[in-house]
């Protein structure tokens, strides 16, 4: 090892990983490093040893002080990990079939890839490829040959149950980290918060999550109707709550920082005049 060896997380496979880049559902412009293994794909992620605690960083690049001691007494200096979690393809395949009309008809798997006209799509198994297109696509089957066609309302369908998904484990217990942080984000003073208000800000924030793998955002707007005029209502009080009591805060402090200034009266000394020694000497004498 060296430094700047990696220290990378796989998950047990009896065989070897292959390495592709693929790009990013929410930045098509932009790839990253995914692990092929046999029928699954895991995406590649780096976890840079940041926390919320206030920890020593370094001055040149702002990375946390940490390292990893290893057995029989080297040190990595970097505190970074690679740590890889199943990827679902289909929501690749969403974010570039949503823009591009390269399914509106049925075509089989190898049309499909052509029409793509990228190449790391021939780096992808088929029985992965097919998985992503089954999610989000109508299937038939012709003379034991599938065919697809892409179908936004079942992607949406498919987005909209991940979104129910996630708010169900969120609400599954009362002290998750993901609840406390919408907690505090919503009144960081920890106040109680209606439970209808903590219920919509869970939906807008799986929403969101979801929506920043993959953005349908508007899409599952208008299909299944999400509303926060109310969450947004509510909110707005709680902000002009706090911009008052900020208000209030300043000017307790401006009026402490001018008593502070306030000159005290000061008690006038009485002079006392002084003779020097030469004034001694030329005093005239007493007859």
């Amino acid at each position: 090892m060296d430094k700047d060896s990696k220290v990378v997380i796989l998950p047990p496979s009896p065989g070897p990983f292959k390495i592709i880049n693929l790009p990013i559902p929410s930045d098509l412009t932009t790839t990253k490093s995914y692990l092929i293994e046999e029928s699954t794909i895991y995406e590649l992620t780096i976890i840079d040893g940041s926390t919320s605690s206030d920890i020593p960083k370094q001055k040149t690049s702002g990375i946390p002080i940490k390292s990893f001691i290893f057995e029989p007494g080297y040190v990595l200096e970097s505190p970074n990990v690679i740590i890889s979690n199943k990827f679902n393809i289909s929501y690749l395949f969403l974010s570039i079939l949503k823009d591009q009309k390269i399914m509106d008809r049925y075509c089989n798997l190898e049309t499909f890839k052509d029409n793509l006209s990228m190449a790391w799509i021939f780096d992808i198994p088929d029985e992965i490829i097919e998985q992503g297109l089954d999610t989000i696509c109508d299937v038939t089957v012709q003379n034991c040959e599938k065919f697809y066609k892409f179908n936004m309302d079942k992607s949406l369908d498919w987005i909209h149950l991940k979104i129910t998904l996630l708010e169900t484990f969120i609400k599954s217990t009362t002290n998750n980290s993901i609840l406390m942080k919408i907690k505090h984000e919503l009144s960081p003073n920890m106040e109680d918060i209606p439970q209808d208000k903590l219920d919509q800000l869970i939906t807008l924030y799986a929403l969101d999550y979801i929506c920043s793998i993959c953005d349908v955002q508007q899409g599952l707007v208008e299909k299944f109707k999400y509303e926060f005029n109310d969450l947004n209502e509510y909110i707005k009080v709680l902000n002009d709550n706090e911009k008052n009591l900020e208000v209030v805060e300043s000017n307790l402090n401006d009026l402490k920082t001018a008593n502070k200034k306030v000159k005290q009266p000061v008690k006038q000394e009485k002079k006392v005049k002084k003779v020097g020694a030469i004034d001694s000497f030329f005093k005239r004498a007493k007859k």
